[in-house]
């Protein structure tokens, strides 16, 4: 049962990695936690937090059964995405002295930035200037990205720059393909998306 305490830290994990994230890094680098501890303390209610953006943004205006396709095209784009990024980075990685574990948080918890803004979108109509706005916020996951990368990954400092712009593209170019992919599948207008 999920308990009031963990929603709290939950929500504080997201406003700190947007508002004051060298410190929110400076607290998940003392965290000890496995890959199944994250899978369900952040992953599964950050996902159902924003299909369930997604989803109450339709549901005046659709019908439930689009509303619902698009609620599941989010919780997995979210899933696939981030394993995959995760997977890639790991790859990438793998012959230098980054853990395996690091990967995970740095993806993880730099998503969330992104996915948010992303899901908050929805709100607004396609078109609208502050859809428009929302959609380049998306991309502040860099300062969370930069400020993880000399935190968490402990990365050169004449790699950091390459390793920023590799996250960030894995953190939204990877959701990407596959939220276009369940959208086919799932058959969701790629105008809502």
């Amino acid at each position: 049962m999920i308990k009031y305490t963990d929603i709290k830290i939950f929500i504080n994990r997201i406003k700190n990695l947007i508002v004051d994230s060298k410190t929110e890094w400076q607290k998940i680098k003392k965290e000890d936690k496995t890959n199944k501890q994250l899978l369900k303390s952040f992953l599964i209610p950050f996902a159902i937090l924003c299909g369930t953006i997604s989803f109450l943004s339709h549901i005046f205006e659709n019908e439930i059964y689009a509303s619902i396709s698009l609620l599941i095209t989010n919780v997995a784009t979210i899933f696939a995405g981030i394993y995959c990024s995760i997977l890639i980075l790991k790859e990438i990685t793998s012959h230098s002295e980054v853990k395996s574990s690091d990967c995970n948080k740095m993806i993880l918890y730099s998503s969330a930035v992104f996915f948010l803004l992303h899901s908050l979108a929805y709100f607004f109509d396609e078109g609208s200037i502050l859809r428009a706005i929302l959609q380049l916020a998306q991309f502040l996951c860099i300062i969370p990205v930069w400020n993880g990368l000399g935190i968490i990954m402990k990365v050169k400092a004449s790699n950091k720059a390459g390793y920023a712009v590799l996250i960030v593209l894995l953190i939204t170019i990877i959701p990407s393909i596959f939220e276009k992919l369940f959208s086919i599948i799932l058959d969701v207008p790629l105008e809502t998306i």
